[in-house]
């Protein structure tokens, strides 16, 4: 943040299956800022089928603990969210074509490469649970559909434990992002960084530090 090294970290594990099963698990911790979230997400044949969030945030007045579950089925969503203690129970119906992202940075490759085939450039649906205001005890982590949009403007090779990856680099806009914020996607979809300068005073930069293929 600003040129100085934060404590924020996240860390993932992608595995898979014979059957084309895929399951990625994610866990971002922040002790400064007093808060982690978790997500786990599953697919089959390239396409998500459920994922979970867990919350926790020790701030004042903030949420304290939630979870939701997000479950897709032929013609809709079933999402089960608990918030301190509160259940929360809904059935949205399966929007004709959308784009799912489980708030990590881990799954950010996916939903940047999804929306520019499927837009090439122009607003795309994206599914995303809601954290803007960790304070709402109501619609925290409840699903929304976010207009985004992915723009192609280049491809660059970074080093990642003196490990060269060639990337697509995208412009990803919507939410809270804008034009300033550059995403570098390798070919699997992972996201090795990104730069958002997210107001005049604060300059953002993640970088991906470690890398393992595990067979």
């Amino acid at each position: 943040m600003n040129g100085t090294p934060t404590d924020i970290t996240e860390t993932f594990r992608i595995t898979s299956n014979d059957k084309s099963d895929t399951v990625i698990e994610s866990e971002r911790n922040a002790p400064a800022f007093d808060s982690r979230i978790a997500a786990r997400a599953s697919y089959q044949n390239g396409r998500i089928t459920h994922f979970e969030i867990e919350w926790q945030n020790n701030n004042a007045d903030a949420v304290k603990f939630a979870s939701a579950h997000y479950q897709f089925t032929e013609d809709k969503i079933l999402v089960n969210r608990n918030i301190d203690e509160q259940a929360f129970l809904e059935t949205l119906p399966m929007p004709e074509v959308f784009i799912v992202l489980p708030l990590l940075r881990v799954f950010i490759g996916k939903a940047i490469r999804e929306a520019f085939e499927l837009g090439q450039g122009q607003r795309v649906p994206v599914l995303i649970p809601n954290i803007k205001d960790p304070n709402d005890n109501i619609q925290l982590l409840a699903l929304e559909l976010d207009m985004r949009s992915a723009s192609h403007i280049g491809q660059e090779a970074l080093m990642i434990n003196q490990t060269a990856y060639n990337t697509d680099v995208f412009n990803f806009t919507g939410g809270n992002y804008d034009q300033t914020a550059k995403f570098w996607v390798n070919e699997n979809d992972v996201l090795l960084k990104y730069e958002w300068q997210q107001n005049p005073d604060l300059f953002w930069e993640v970088k991906l530090t470690n890398l393992t293929t595990e067979n």
